[in-house]
């Protein structure tokens, strides 16, 4: 089977769709975070689990990933039945398909089986569950660690000068 990439959401994919206390991670500022939609006043934000510190993303109706340098933005822990995105993979067993649309609420235009860049027809939520379809999780991603030359130096106790560094 294919190999399953995240599926980073846009601000429009997400208005009216974030509830308190989903699992959500995004970058800030190229930094990672991770922690639960909290929901107040109809202002939306993410808390991190480990600080406590909030990322705010919008109004409930009128999320603006980019207007607060937001990037990379995941709903974590979602099954089929938390509703589908452009871009979600599920699979029952003998095929994979790809949500090519969302037609509405709960209707949503599928690729051919095991063939994502072509479209077969529309499929309500109620038809794919009854199909036996599930969401299919991406690959973990893990936030990449980025290393200057001087932490590297400070690592190997020598001077940037001194380091020779080899891919290996």
């Amino acid at each position: 089977m294919s190999e399953i990439k995240p599926n980073y959401l846009s601000s429009s994919q997400l208005n009216g769709r974030l509830k308190e206390g989903m699992e959500a991670s995004c970058k800030w500022g190229g930094v990672f975070y991770k922690g639960e939609i909290e929901v107040r006043n109809g202002s939306v934000s993410i808390r991190e689990e480990d600080s406590g510190n909030s990322i705010h993303l919008g109004i409930l109706d009128n999320i603006s990933l980019l207007n607060y340098q937001v990037t990379e933005f995941q709903i974590l822990n979602r099954t089929i039945e938390d509703g589908l995105f452009e871009g979600d993979i599920i699979g029952n067993g003998d095929s994979e398909r790809k949500i090519l649309g969302v037609i509405g609420k709960d209707c949503y235009l599928l690729s051919s089986d095991n063939d994502f860049k072509s479209a077969e027809g529309a499929y309500t939520l109620k038809e794919l569950l009854s199909d036996g379809y599930k969401l299919l999780k991406p690959e973990t991603v893990k936030p990449k660690t980025v290393l200057t030359m001087d932490d590297i130096a400070k690592l190997a106790k020598c001077s940037v000068e001194d380091l020779h560094i080899e891919k290996g």
